[in-house]
């Protein structure tokens, strides 16, 4: 339960120290790897939290603008489907955005 309250903890740090944005599909063969090297376990809980804001699947711009909110919903549902792998999704993502979010 401790390490559980940790790792919560820490994506919540992460959550606000990170930059605010993450997919933004660029149309772009980088863009495109980038999303794609957001490991799978986490992806769709990021698509549903944008989801819950109001983002539709395919709007990757518009949820990296807001990304904060999107990645603060869906950091619990994160933690849960990746486990110790949260960490790396949430970064992944965040890197994804700084390559595919628009200018």
């Amino acid at each position: 339960m401790k390490f559980s309250v940790a790792i919560v903890a820490a994506l919540t740090s992460i959550v606000y120290a990170a930059p605010s944005q993450i997919f933004a599909r660029a149309n772009t063969p980088e863009c495109d790897a980038a999303v794609e090297a957001v490991p799978e376990c986490g992806r769709q809980c990021i698509l549903d939290a944008a989801a819950k804001l109001g983002y539709p699947a395919d709007s990757f711009g518009d949820m990296c603008v807001d990304f904060a909110r999107v990645r603060s919903g869906a950091a619990i549902c994160v933690l849960t489907k990746c486990g110790l792998q949260a960490s790396a999704v949430l970064n992944a993502a965040t890197a994804a955005c700084a390559v595919c979010a628009p200018a």
